[in-house]
């Protein structure tokens, strides 16, 4: 098996896969031994194939995993959660539930998950001064939900902390007033 640097092989063996080979890979088999199948994929194409996917997901050996870590990311988006496809810094693609798998070789690939569900944000032991010099303690309590993930993701560098400081700055402007 001769591979050009624009394709990788899975090799077959007893229709198992046991190898993943790198693009430009060089490897040899006896013809006498098992029966060995090497499927050539294209790197080109960025998603791999739901069967493919499927084999990935299912290594046999700890050598197999280490292989299909260097040549593919694997990821599961779950319910209630948005996946942002990042390809070398730009991103490419807004994910929905469900199992991805890319092929990393020529490219950086990664994926943001932001969970969508309601989550509990809360300011604590406020010392605040009304307009006529009373100090008050207040504790506060929201509630948010993140409702766009490319907007979360790419304006703000930690949503829960700008949120906090938010609340907290709204917080004592609306106590401070009175």
């Amino acid at each position: 098996v001769d591979l050009s640097k624009a394709e990788l092989g899975l090799v077959y063996e007893r229709d198992k896969l046991v190898r993943v080979l790198a693009p430009g890979a060089r490897q040899f088999y006896w013809r006498a031994a098992e029966p060995v199948r090497v499927e050539r994929v294209d790197i080109g194409a960025l998603a791999i194939d739901a069967t493919v996917l499927k084999q990935l997901r299912a290594p046999a050996a700890p050598e197999l995993q280490r292989e299909i870590q260097a040549a593919a990311l694997v990821v599961e988006v779950a319910a209630e959660q948005v996946g942002l496809l990042m390809i070398d810094g730009a991103l490419r693609a807004v994910l929905a539930p469900g199992v991805y798998g890319y092929w990393r070789y020529g490219r950086n690939l990664r994926v943001d998950v932001v969970d969508t569900r309601l989550a509990e944000l809360e300011v604590a032991g406020q010392e605040i001064l009304t307009r006529d010099k009373v100090s008050l303690r207040v504790n506060l309590v929201a509630v948010y939900r993140i409702t766009d993930a490319v907007l979360a993701k790419t304006r703000v560098a930690d949503v829960r902390a700008y949120a906090y400081r938010e609340l907290q700055f709204g917080l004592r402007q609306a106590i401070g007033m009175r």
